[in-house]
């Protein structure tokens, strides 16, 4: 079980047509995920071509929803004159 703070392994996926991988490392408790429910054939991706329902997805790590209100959950507050210091790392690789 990670404690609130320490570096850890949040995610880990993989697309299997492609071998493309990611990796998020985090200290913050939790991941928001976001589906690509609502991606707009009509916006352009950097390469030009149409966005896709479902053709993409983001991975936010972040305090749980709700944080504030949850006795249980680690604190998400920061009271002035404290720093906020957390880290984040997306690692990319590639497999056969």
């Amino acid at each position: 079980k990670k404690e609130f703070g320490d570096l850890a392994l949040a995610v880990s996926v993989k697309a299997p047509s492609t071998g493309c991988c990611l990796n998020v490392w985090t200290t913050l408790p939790g991941v928001q995920f976001y589906s690509g429910n609502y991606l707009r054939s009509d916006v352009l991706s950097c390469d030009g071509k149409p966005l896709a329902y479902r053709g993409a997805f983001c991975l936010e790590p972040e305090f749980f929803p709700d944080s504030p209100n949850q006795s249980g959950f680690p604190n998400c507050i920061l009271p002035a004159g404290e720093e906020f210091d957390q880290t984040i790392i997306y690692q990319f690789s590639t497999e056969e």
